[in-house]
């Protein structure tokens, strides 16, 4: 039973009692910050408090759920949400581990390297074949080689999926996705709905002067989709259990699924086939994609039940300070490594060493001239420094030669509240 009061004025209609409701839920959730955060409540009395203030939110949460005419849930789902609202309001989402981990190598795009064609399938080997993306090759049968031309025309196209699917634009998709997956209305499921020019907004686009975004820029979009789930990953990760090493395999695309609609009325898709509307057309106004459940399986498993192997990791952030939408920042997959790399060594260390060539390989770094590369890693130091992840960095200036080594001194109160956050949204 939720037990409040209207403080000496009633409420005259539906928005302001459900205004009075909003009010009165966020100082429960004040005094539940309060709660776990003070050092002289003694543990049983800290979860006796705990558990009556929860059960007053739950109740909250249900009648503002029926007021704005959504779905009522359990107490457990109840409490999933308070804590995604949370992490949000400290501008983190919830990633799958495995994915997180994959990330910089799935998403690396080297003009240099050379895949196998075999059975009608380009594959990409990484990480000493522990990794592995597949792309299908139009026009092989998987037995009899195709001719010449043919065999031209597939390597084109195959390439074009390729740099789609690989490339930085393709791992900034994803974290959108995992964004828009995290928060209301979707709550950490991997079906997501949303507006083409609002992903493109958050994308780092600009509308033109009707107020929509360019097609070539709502066509890049739809091709890097199609390439996501055109492209298959395979991949493993040690399993430790019950004193035995498993390797557990997964293998499937990023993304399983694609649904739009397209307007008769637009003469770029005026003669396209269904299959050459998702390939060249515009999309439609409304997609919904599916992230393939072996990438989000860590943070909602396919019962529903909340997952427990997911990574807090920080949101785009504002779209008018994004770069390039070609470009993730450097920053942030420096910051998500260092932050694998403290869990990596179980929380124990704070000084990191970190050789030149895997810190440009992490950072998403791929010049080849030194010089600027240099640049752009210390650079991206110099934002975590400010941004007080790390609190400094040796020597200066970086070393220059691939397999020289570096320290990073991470900030030890920045990467204890993450893994704070992380293991308490995770219980």
């Amino acid at each position: 039973m939720v037990d409040w009061h209207y403080n000496g004025h009633k409420p005259q209609d539906d928005a302001e009692f459900q205004a009075l409701l909003e009010n009165y839920l966020e100082d429960c959730q004040d005094e539940e910050a309060r709660l776990i955060a003070d050092p002289e409540l003694d543990e049983e009395t800290r979860g006796q408090e705990l558990e009556r203030l929860r059960q007053k939110l739950d109740g909250l949460h249900n009648l503002l759920a029926r007021l704005r005419g959504q779905e009522v849930i359990g107490p457990e789902e109840a409490r999933l949400r308070r804590e995604i609202e949370e992490d949000a309001r400290r501008g983190l989402i919830a990633m799958d581990t495995v994915y997180s981990v994959l990330r910089p190598d799935i998403h690396r795009l080297d003009q240099n390297e050379k895949g196998v064609v075999e059975g009608g399938i380009l594959t990409f080997e990484r990480k000493q074949g522990k990794l592995n993306l597949q792309i299908p090759l139009p026009g092989f049968d998987g037995v009899a080689a195709p001719d010449e031309e043919k065999r031209e025309m597939a390597l084109v196209a195959v390439t074009e999926v390729a740099r789609a699917a690989l490339g930085d634009y393709a791992a900034r998709v994803m974290h959108l996705l995992f964004e828009v997956a995290n928060d209301y209305p979707h709550w950490r499921t991997p079906n997501v709905t949303f507006s083409v020019n609002e992903f493109l907004d958050r994308l780092g686009y600009a509308r033109d002067k009707r107020g929509i975004h360019y097609s070539k820029n709502r066509r890049y979009l739809m091709r890097t989709l199609v390439a996501l789930n055109n492209t298959i990953v395979v991949a493993e990760r040690p399993v430790y259990d019950k004193g035995k090493h498993y390797r557990a395999a997964v293998r499937e695309a990023l993304i399983t699924s694609i649904r739009t609609i397209y307007s008769n009325d637009e003469e770029a898709n005026a003669g396209l086939s269904t299959w050459e509307l998702f390939e060249k057309g515009t999309p439609g106004d409304i997609i919904q994609v599916s992230i393939g459940q072996a990438w989000y399986e860590g943070v909602r498993r396919r019962d529903g039940s909340p997952g427990n192997n997911y990574t807090l990791v920080p949101r785009l952030g504002d779209p008018r300070s994004l770069a390039n939408p070609g470009h993730s920042r450097t920053e942030d997959r420096m910051e998500n490594y260092l932050y694998t790399r403290y869990k990596e060594l179980k929380y124990s260390k704070l000084s990191i060493a970190i050789q030149r060539s895997t810190a440009l390989d992490k950072a998403g770094v791929t010049t080849k001239n030194v010089t600027r590369a240099t640049q752009i890693l210390q650079k991206a130091l110099d934002k975590l420094q400010v941004k007080g992840v790390i609190t400094d960095y040796n020597p200066r200036p970086l070393p220059l030669r691939p397999n020289d080594s570096f320290t990073v001194e991470l900030n030890e109160l920045a990467f204890y509240q993450r893994r704070r956050s992380e293991e308490g949204s995770k219980k």
